[in-house]
């Protein structure tokens, strides 16, 4: 495409294949929450509360799970399982507006929702040196005369 002239339809391809990238390391990251989660899963059901050391796998759950229905099917079931069973105690921890607010990209953090899924799975375009720097590597991989 750079050969062709056709730097603007390059950067969108690189946009494009750095949201792949950033989707495939959200699906790893949610994978090892949700791993974490079922090996827990015993001590969960006999729990009151959300114990702290699953606290920030439960938030990022809940997070990520509309971001990824498209890929993972299961994540709102997930989601609505946890909620279900640990959303009255959320609330009471975080407030009335928990459930609004952890699914938004600038405040998800404050509940311990892993900051690099909120960065995967955000809207914002990738930012421009990262294009730049991939479209230069491609470019020096095959020089354009």
């Amino acid at each position: 495409m750079l050969r062709l002239g056709q730097g603007v339809n390059a950067a969108i391809r690189v946009e494009e294949a750095l949201r792949q990238e950033a989707l495939l390391h959200a699906h790893a990251t949610l994978e090892t929450h949700l791993l974490l989660l079922q090996t827990r899963a015993p001590a969960l059901r006999r729990a009151k509360d959300v114990p702290l050391d699953v606290l920030p796998a439960v938030c990022t759950v809940v997070f990520a799970a509309e971001r990824v229905r498209g890929e993972l099917d299961e994540m709102p079931a997930i989601r609505d399982a946890l909620l279900a069973r640990f959303g009255r105690p959320l609330r009471a921890r975080y407030g009335k507006d928990f459930l609004k607010e952890v699914t938004e990209d600038y405040l998800a953090p404050r509940y311990g929702v892993e900051e690099r899924v909120v960065g995967f799975l955000s809207a914002a375009p990738p930012p421009g040196e990262e294009k730049l720097r991939r479209l230069a590597a491609i470019a020096a991989a095959a020089p354009v005369p």
